[in-house]
């Protein structure tokens, strides 16, 4: 008879627990290995920049053509192949002691991203000074990332560096506050991060007032009453089931958009954005060309460089817009024509339609960044026409008539096939015609909101 008591039962989980566990840490061992095996190769990737003599522009555009070489190769993205490249090179060149001991797995890949990014003070300098600095450093955070998790290492390895930097830490602020800065990263189901770079008093300075605000508008502010002196907290407002992050939110962006600065009143957000309206229809196949009535129909609202919108957010845009174009594409998905209200080239508009962003592989440059590029260059006989144009930004424009880089763009539809220096050949297919090859559907219609002013530059002024 097998023993089904709760001991019995815990003895074989732990047996099962302890197989399972020892394979994980013999793969994570492996994982170690390879990621210190990954960080040297890219480290001697970037090392042939370093090598290759070059100075200036021709450096600089070989710098570009690399990385643009590994990061189509991977599938990533160039500022993410490049920032993995430098870090790499960091590791391997100023950390070795710290890359040993990711190739014997007693740290991690993030340990050692931790140990790279804190040395950013110390200096990466030549001279024997830097170098005793960086080991100096090396040696006292390599005690602390072998028996703490990344997390806990960070704040350590910044008061380790701090011991060794290279100028003090007031010269450092002034120069970091120079690149304050405020960005947008687009997220899913209509929403974004707002994100700001400000000094650290001051950020916490605003978080701390959206809090004590948000704190007033639910009632917990503690208010006192004045006659009897007694310190009695108010309820939260029947009607306001917001929790204490979402009211932080909406004070953030009424402090922000409302009109009157005096005020946290204000409208809606969508009444501080301008935009061009497309309406997205399909064609028939009918010989005419005419529209099926049906397509009339809006489905969804987009917003271009961002995704899908809400209906009513997409109402209160149109609402305001500066001008409407109706966008008219075939089953396939490739834009026939732009029929805009107000007068404008249509070559550009109906390319920006097509295009969205910037054709490279792998980017998404907006169009207000970008050229309208001959593929086939003006001065070698290439016509200024819709399928010998495709929008690039200044980056890839660049890297495309002086990085080596070869592209070729299908007469039908705007496809784009690149061929790397190395002989790696990779295909862009336009937005429209994307979405209907991934979805196996002909486009449906929909309403597509593109920022104001994103008509997009030509190449003419460029010798390229």
């Amino acid at each position: 008879m097998s023993d089904t008591t709760p001991a019995a039962y815990l003895r074989a989980a732990n047996a099962r627990l302890d197989t399972s566990v020892t394979r994980v840490e013999t793969l994570e061992r492996r994982k170690r290995a390879l990621d210190a095996d990954r960080a040297r190769e890219l480290a001697r990737v970037l090392d042939i920049v370093a090598e290759s003599g070059l100075r200036g522009g021709e450096r600089e555009l070989l710098r570009r053509s690399i990385v643009a070489e590994c990061a189509t190769a991977l599938g990533l993205s160039e500022e993410q192949i490049l920032s993995e490249m430098s870090r790499a090179a960091t590791l391997v060149h100023h950390f070795p002691e710290a890359l040993a001991r990711l190739a014997s797995g007693t740290i991690g890949a993030e340990h050692a991203r931790v140990i790279v990014a804190a040395s950013d003070i110390i200096g990466s300098g030549p001279d024997a000074e830097s170098a005793a600095r960086r080991a100096a450093y090396e040696r006292e955070v390599i005690v602390v990332a072998e028996r703490e998790t990344p997390n806990r290492l960070r704040p350590t390895a910044r008061r380790i560096a701090e011991k060794y930097a290279e100028s003090g830490i007031d010269e450092r602020h002034t120069a970091a506050a120079s690149a304050r800065r405020v960005t947008v990263i687009d997220r899913e189901d209509g929403m974004a991060d707002l994100l700001a770079f400000l000094p650290s008093a001051e950020a916490h300075a605003i978080y701390d007032r959206l809090t004590r605000i948000a704190k007033h508008v639910h009632g917990a502010a503690g208010q006192v009453d004045g006659a009897a002196g007694q310190g009695q907290r108010t309820s939260p407002p029947a009607t306001d089931h917001r929790s204490r992050d979402e009211v932080r939110a909406d004070t953030f962006a009424e402090l922000l958009l409302s009109s009157d600065p005096a005020t946290l009143t204000a409208g809606a957000p969508e009444e501080s954005f301008r935009a061009r309206v497309q309406v997205v229809l399909t064609a028939t196949s009918s010989p005419d060309g005419t529209l099926d009535e049906a397509s009339f129909a809006v489905v969804t609202g987009e917003l271009q460089g961002a995704g899908p919108i809400g209906p009513r957010a997409a109402g209160r845009i149109a609402a305001s817009a500066d001008a409407w174009e109706n966008v008219v594409t075939t089953l396939g998905g490739v834009v026939r024509s732009v029929d805009r209200y107000r007068p404008s080239p249509e070559m550009r508009r109906r390319l920006g339609a097509r295009d969205g962003h910037c054709r490279f592989a792998g980017c998404r440059v907006p169009l207000p960044r970008c050229d309208l590029d001959h593929t086939v260059d003006a001065a070698r006989g290439g016509r200024t026409t819709e399928t010998n144009l495709a929008h690039l930004c200044r980056h890839h424009h660049t890297l495309k008539h002086h990085g080596g880089w070869d592209l070729t763009q299908h007469p039908s539809n705007g496809t784009l096939t690149l061929v790397s220096p190395t002989g790696r050949v990779h295909t862009d297919v336009p937005e429209g015609l994307a979405r209907g090859a991934a979805t196996g559907v002909k486009p449906g219609p929909g309403v597509r909101f593109v920022p104001a002013d994103t008509e997009a530059p030509s190449d003419s002024d460029h010798p390229f």
